[in-house]
């Protein structure tokens, strides 16, 4: 006879249980899952994801958030003075503090207007340190793109024409 106890609440559970099988029983159906459609028949379905954590928006457990070492970027937009002003975070979960979720992750703020000098924070925190050396190459592109979307939100620089579509009609 097999007794099972939920005296445990499913955060703790999730702390206690591997990555691996964490993603194997929510892979399929969870609430950061978004399911797009193609365009044609043969183009099929796209499942992307929204959780937090996730470079690429891909369903996958390489770049999902529930592994215990992941590298992901925070957007916090506030009103100044001159204007919107956005701050970017780069965010490294610590996979020895699982058990207390709001110190397992490790903030930096990414306070530079210079490309050149952020990217070389980056590169110290995660390269240098050994950390997920698979996830650089995504880090650095999605850095790239939110810095880029920065620039546009303060009014630095102008957004990037949108190319109509071969279908569209100008």
């Amino acid at each position: 006879r097999v007794v099972v106890s939920l005296a445990r609440s499913p955060c703790t559970m999730s702390a206690l249980c591997p990555d691996s099988l964490t993603w194997m029983v929510v892979k399929d159906f969870n609430s950061f899952q978004r399911k797009r459609n193609g365009t044609t028949r043969r183009t099929g379905t796209v499942t992307l994801s929204a959780e937090p954590g996730n470079l690429t928006n891909t369903n996958s457990y390489k770049y999902s958030g529930f592994n215990s070492k992941t590298i992901g970027f925070t957007v916090q937009e506030t009103e100044g003075p001159s204007g919107p002003r956005v701050s970017l975070e780069l965010e490294l979960k610590n996979a020895k503090k699982t058990q207390k979720p709001s110190q397992s992750k490790h903030k930096v703020p990414l306070r530079f207007k210079n490309y050149a000098r952020a990217e070389k924070c980056i590169a110290s925190q995660t390269i240098d340190s050994h950390y997920r050396k698979d996830l650089i190459n995504a880090a650095m592109s999605r850095w790239a793109k939110l810095h880029s979307a920065r620039k546009v939100k303060e009014g630095t620089a102008k957004p990037m024409k949108k190319q109509p579509g071969r279908r569209s009609k100008a």
